[in-house]
């Protein structure tokens, strides 16, 4: 994905711990948007962005599926790993 994750929009469906999308946004990707069904887990991404003050990645509290089944912003890169 080297060549092409530079500048691209990239989405994690299962983010947990949100070592796709980070580890998308270290390598030059220019935003990523992580989907985390728990709440809790949610929070938690929300301040490990705040803490690497990653302003380009949004995380979004939903079901994936629910998320991928609605219109929106296309994405270049799409990681699904439950």
């Amino acid at each position: 994905l080297a060549p092409v994750i530079v500048d691209a929009q990239c989405l994690d469906c299962f983010a947990g711990s949100g070592a796709l999308g980070l580890e998308a946004l270290s390598r030059y990707a220019a935003g990523a948007t992580l989907i985390e069904m728990d709440r809790a887990v949610s929070q938690q991404l929300i301040k490990n962005l705040a803490t690497l003050k990653a302003g380009n990645a949004r995380v979004v509290n939903s079901n994936a599926m629910s998320f991928l089944a609605q219109k929106g912003t296309p994405h270049n890169i799409v990681f699904v790993d439950p």
